[in-house]
């Protein structure tokens, strides 16, 4: 009896440590996969941060009775960054977002023409010759998103929001014979929309394709320290932006 009472013992012993085991062990793994769990039912909540670039297009979309219509643009690569915040609800995705860019885009333009003569001053009309490069440069972006799971990991989305962009233009030319340079910029600012997708490769790697178009219809221009408000022109052109990206980031 006291044999049968120790071998007893000892396995109810044993079926105690295998069951303090297994409940720890499912403890362990219980709080190891919950996190995971949560990310999967909504993999594209979180903060992130990305890098972006692709194809630039800028220009000026002039009205029919402006320069009988027509279109004088540039083009380039653009290359910046983001950062924003996603938060997913269901098959929803909600984000609010910010951008740096910067642009390659330029055109350069050899311009011509005769200053107006000034009979109440006597002075005639001039030759004015002036070569211009027009460049792309810095733009900032702040808006929101809106997207759709298609699959677990991949989204379609609508975008949109304000933009801020400078324009530079120097160059060198000569007014009646005389030699002139200038360095000026051009601030413009307007809305943004765009379409995209976005795929997760993991829990925190993703990658994204977008298209869109900014249209600036606000602007002023700094000459030699002056400053020109050139809200007036907006009347008859659209200063206008299309670009194709590709962006990949890191969702933490």
């Amino acid at each position: 009896m006291d044999y049968l009472n120790r071998t007893w013992s000892g396995e109810r012993l044993r079926i105690a440590r295998w069951t303090l085991s297994a409940g720890a062990l499912l403890l362990v793994s219980t709080g190891l996969s919950s996190p995971a769990m949560a990310q999967d039912e909504a993999p594209f909540t979180g903060f992130k941060v990305e890098a972006i670039t692709g194809y630039d297009d800028t220009g000026v979309d002039f009205d029919d009775d402006v320069f009988n219509g027509g279109k004088n643009s540039q083009s380039g690569w653009m290359y910046g960054i983001g950062i924003g915040y996603d938060y997913q609800t269901g098959p929803w995705v909600f984000g609010a977002e910010g951008e740096w860019s910067d642009s390659t885009a330029s055109r350069k333009e050899t311009l011509s023409g005769l200053r107006p003569a000034n009979p109440i001053a006597g002075v005639p009309a001039t030759p004015v010759t002036t070569e211009l490069e027009a460049k792309a440069a810095t733009d900032i972006y702040l808006g929101v998103r809106a997207g759709y799971t298609v699959t677990p990991n991949a989204i379609v989305y609508l975008k949109g929001g304000w933009s801020m962009s400078k324009m530079e233009f120097d160059g060198a030319g000569h007014d009646n014979g005389a030699p002139f340079t200038f360095d000026e910029h051009v601030n413009v600012d307007g809305f943004r929309l765009g379409i995209g997708g976005e795929y997760m490769f993991g829990p925190n790697l993703y990658a994204k394709a977008e298209y869109r178009y900014t249209n600036y219809n606000n602007g002023d221009l700094d000459v030699r320290g002056a400053n020109v408000n050139l809200d007036p022109l907006f009347s008859g052109i659209d200063v206008v932006r299309h670009q194709f990206i590709l962006g990949v980031g890191f969702r933490f």
